[in-house]
């Protein structure tokens, strides 16, 4: 599997119990089934680095240990919360945290960027503090990883912003922590392929939810009213034949513009049956544009259909959070058009 790497926020505990910080957040146990966290890994690929995971018992939790130092930057996240008085303790001089925007998000928010020492983590907590609301984040599992100054952690939470936004799904990590002596100097974190920007898109949406957010509305139908979020004011829809093609024997086949035109070019999808339409896939191929793949039986209402599966390939430029531009290269115009 394909991952994404990027830093997430900290995250507290559920398991076992513990009293919970007037916050909200749980503060977190040193350590839970390291079944749990191989089980996650798996699933999202990380499967060669597992093989040394160790179940710690009790005793081998210390002040030095690697597990227990990890352990004590989530407790005090979510208790205290981090000051310039506490992190020099916690933390090397060097220590590193690299908040990195995904690849698919169009416009990356100020906060994502490399952050470095006590100076840059204060920064970054501010940062994040002030945009995400964290009361769902939970500590799931913590392990060493056996032989080596490294930390993994099972964390978990729902993407949501401070004012309420959320994507209503929780999502998982694996964080990779390095430990110099008593203290962390670095943190990493691993996430699906397909959950790569979602935390970033709930603030800048980037092209390619923008185009999942259309398409779902066009299965609702499209309004004035809820176009306008996701199409510009010169939005450019173009699904004319391909050169050389006979004349189009329906305006399903044309080129419209602005959200009235797309209103306009709705009208005349009611001619068709979509209900053998799937979306095969879509991809990022810039900041701005999104490849997607769709197929179908070219059918009409009437019932008259090719009989055959069709594969078109839709361009959509999106800027601003909202899509300028759509092109269709038809798989088989000729058939479909011969049904009207």
């Amino acid at each position: 599997a394909t991952l994404r790497r990027r830093s997430s926020g900290q995250v507290t505990s559920s398991s076992p119990r513990t009293p919970q910080h007037p916050s909200g957040m749980i503060a977190p146990a040193k350590t839970t089934a390291v079944t749990r966290v191989a089980a996650l890994l798996t699933t999202i690929g990380i499967v060669a680095t597992i093989a040394s995971f160790t179940t710690p018992s009790a005793s081998a939790f210390t002040a030095e240990s690697p597990a227990d130092v990890v352990a004590t930057m989530y407790k005090t996240w979510s208790t205290t919360g981090f000051t310039k008085d506490n992190l020099p303790a916690l933390i090397t001089d060097d220590y590193k945290l690299s908040f990195a925007c995904s690849p698919f998000v169009a416009s990356c928010p100020a906060l994502y960027k490399e952050y470095s020492g006590v100076d840059g983590f204060l920064e970054w907590q501010a940062a994040t503090n002030a945009v995400f609301d964290f009361k769902s984040f939970q500590m799931v599992g913590i392990a060493p990883l056996a032989g080596t100054n490294k930390v993994l952690v099972e964390a978990s939470f729902i993407p949501t912003l401070v004012g309420g936004k959320t994507t209503g799904e929780r999502l998982h990590q694996v964080h990779e922590w390095t430990v110099v002596g008593t203290k962390v100097s670095s943190f990493s974190a691993y996430v699906k392929t397909a959950d790569a920007g979602v935390q970033e898109n709930l603030l800048e949406p980037s092209p390619a939810s923008v185009v999942d957010a259309a398409f779902a509305q066009w299965a609702k139908g499209f309004t004035a009213e809820n176009a306008a979020p996701l199409f510009s004011d010169d939005y450019v829809l173009d699904f004319t034949p391909p050169p050389g093609s006979a004349p189009p024997k329906s305006k399903f086949y044309g080129k419209y513009t602005g959200i009235a035109g797309l209103l306009e070019w709705q009208t005349y999808c009611s001619e068709f049956d979509f209900s053998s339409f799937k979306m095969e896939g879509r991809s990022a191929i810039s900041p701005t544009e999104v490849l997607v793949e769709i197929s179908y039986i070219p059918t009409l209402k009437s019932g008259k259909t090719t009989g055959k599966r069709v594969s078109d390939v839709q361009k959509w430029t999106v800027v601003g959070g909202k899509a300028t531009a759509f092109k269709v290269w038809p798989g088989d115009y000729a058939a479909a058009n011969d049904l009207f």
